[in-house]
């Protein structure tokens, strides 16, 4: 990170603050930081090296979006990280694929830690002070309620957000992003571009409930099955309360029929390619055939 005279205090506090959250989480799905140093020109953040790089990397290189297998063993990595970041009352705020990487074994971890928050008061963590009210994150995966924040002291108040339930709608547009490598459309304005879809509720101990609310107008690619369309749908709901907490979409993820229903997508589309390769060994045959006859 470059350094000037105009960012310097602004960096260095950053710095100590990513650290002192980063240091704190020890988790299979999250990256590991060691320290930081800064030069007259640079801050610098020491971190472990992922030589598969991050998820929009391989993704620009494979220039393919993800089949149903492959999101799905990407996304239950990262919500397992998330699960244990929001358990700590950690809050990421800036969950986007750039921030997702790889390890050696293809397993995702959660990085770059600088707009975390954490509910902190005397060394109780509660979750009143994951309430925010600072517009941070990226274009394209803020929350609608982040993204309607403005600068007007007035208006504070009512600009309050759940950060952990700002998380769950940014997750939902990586899942979308992976499975369609593009964004979902943009929806700030809760009365605009909505329609009536379905969206889960209920508590990570039973299966989620469907019930109907206001939510994004999405279209999906073919091959995306109902219970994936659906739990996109839930964690994109325009209101934050209407969307699944992690802990109900971790229980969703891992029920025997969510599974065996991304296991079938895959087989599927094996099916569908294992039959082209055999029509076109077929036709070249019967060409063979035809040229030996004359």
């Amino acid at each position: 990170m470059n350094l000037n005279e105009s960012n310097r205090l602004w960096v260095t506090k950053c710095l100590k603050h990513e650290m002192f959250i980063s240091k704190s989480l020890h988790h299979t799905n999250i990256v590991r930081t060691y320290d930081y140093f800064k030069t007259n020109s640079y801050a610098v953040i020491i971190m472990e090296y992922y030589e598969n790089g991050n998820i929009r990397q391989e993704m620009d290189r494979q220039n393919r979006p993800y089949d149903i297998r492959e999101a799905s063993h990407l996304f239950t990595g990262l919500i397992a990280g998330l699960q244990y970041m929001h358990g700590k009352n950690i809050a990421h705020r800036d969950l986007k694929l750039d921030n997702f990487f790889l390890d050696e074994n293809h397993q995702p971890l959660i990085g770059d830690f600088g707009f975390a928050t954490i509910g902190m008061k005397h060394g109780r963590l509660i979750i009143e002070h994951l309430l925010r009210q600072t517009r941070c994150g990226s274009d394209g995966y803020m929350a609608p309620e982040i993204a309607r924040i403005t600068n007007n002291n007035n208006e504070k108040q009512q600009q309050q957000y759940n950060a952990k339930k700002a998380d769950v709608y940014s997750m939902g547009v990586c899942l979308y992003e992976m499975l369609h490598q593009t964004l979902p459309p943009p929806n700030i304005d809760n009365n605009n571009n909505s329609n009536n879809n379905t969206t889960m509720t209920g508590n990570h101990h039973s299966s989620l409930s469907t019930t109907t609310t206001t939510t994004m107008s999405l279209s999906f690619a073919s091959n995306i099955n109902e219970r994936w369309k659906n739990l996109i749908k839930s964690m994109l709901n325009l209101e934050p309360n209407e969307r699944p907490t992690i802990e109900q979409i971790s229980y969703q993820i891992s029920t025997p029929l969510f599974t065996l229903m991304s296991l079938v997508q895959r087989s599927n589309t094996n099916t569908k390619i294992d039959k082209n390769k055999s029509t076109i060994r077929q036709q070249q045959q019967s060409m063979n055939a035809r040229k030996t006859t004359r």
